[in-house]
């Protein structure tokens, strides 16, 4: 994930993209009947502080996601209730704010 977090940090115009290819694998998750027996939600785990700040917060600044609400919210880690633009799926996003994409090398540099 790091390389994906620094791609988006420094491209935003690639938020759209990013965008559609995780509602795609979301969508082919959610409609799996064997999933659907398992799970009411998906979880998403964002994966660090870049991936949350370059991925979901722009997400939810287009109103691509809306936060419905936050059921949890303690020393950086959060769990939140999350619709996405189309309001079909609801899905519960677990959050790690710890930066997994500290010290990862910058392919531009």
């Amino acid at each position: 994930m790091p390389m994906i977090a620094t791609t988006l940090e420094k491209n935003e115009c690639l938020t759209e993209e990013f965008f559609e290819r995780f509602q795609n694998t979301l969508s082919a998750l959610v409609s799996n009947e064997e999933f659907k027996k398992a799970q009411q939600y998906p979880v998403v785990v964002t994966g660090g502080l870049k991936i949350d700040t370059f991925a979901f917060q722009r997400w939810v600044d287009k109103k691509y996601l809306y936060v419905v609400e936050t059921l949890y919210d303690n020393q950086g880690f959060k769990i939140q209730l999350v619709n996405d633009k189309n309001r079909l799926n609801s899905i519960c996003r677990e959050q790690s704010m710890a930066d997994a994409a500290e010290g990862c090398v910058d392919e531009h540099a």
